[in-house]
C-alpha cells in the first residue's frame, strides 16, 4: 500500500490500482494491463514488474523516484518506499532509485546504490 492507494495484482496478470490518484499514481499504464508478476506501492508511486524481467513505473513526476534505468534489468523482485525505487536484478544486484538524491544529480536518473544480494534459503542478505 502507498500513502493512499493500494495496487492489486490480478490472477492474469493485470495491474488495478485504487485510491488517491493526486500524482497519477493509479492511472495504471498500457505496459502493466498483461504481463506483471510483482506490484509495489510507495508514497505517491506505483511499480510493477513484468514477467521478462523489465520494471515500470509511474506517479510523482516532480523528482526521478519513477525513472527507470536503462540497464536496470533484468529484474526479479521490487519494492517502493516513501522516496525511492528499489529492485533485485538477477545477477544479485540491488538497484537504488532515490528521488531526493537524483532531484539534485543529473537528469540521467542512475541507480544510486548498487549492492550484492546473496540468497541463503528464502532469505536475502544485502550489503553494501
Amino acid at each position: 500500500m502507498g500513502n493512499k492507494h493500494t495496487l492489486f495484482l490480478n490472477g492474469n496478470g493485470s495491474v488495478l490500482a485504487r485510491g488517491d490518484n493526486g500524482y497519477g499514481q493509479c492511472s495504471v499504464p498500457d505496459g502493466a494491463r498483461q504481463g506483471v508478476v510483482a506490484v509495489a506501492a510507495g508514497t505517491f508511486h506505483s511499480l510493477a514488474l513484468k514477467a521478462d524481467g523489465s520494471v515500470l513505473a509511474w506517479g510523482y513526476p516532480a523528482d526521478n523516484r519513477c525513472a527507470v534505468p536503462a540497464d536496470l534489468g533484468p529484474c526479479v523482485a521490487i519494492a517502493a518506499g516513501m522516496y525511492h525505487s528499489m529492485a533485485l536484478k538477477a545477477d544479485g544486484t540491488v538497484s537504488v532509485v532515490d528521488g531526493t538524491i537524483l532531484e539534485k544529480r543529473s537528469e540521467n536518473a542512475k541507480p544510486v546504490v548498487t549492492a550484492t544480494a546473496k540468497k541463503t534459503g528464502t532469505v536475502w542478505t544485502v550489503t553494501f
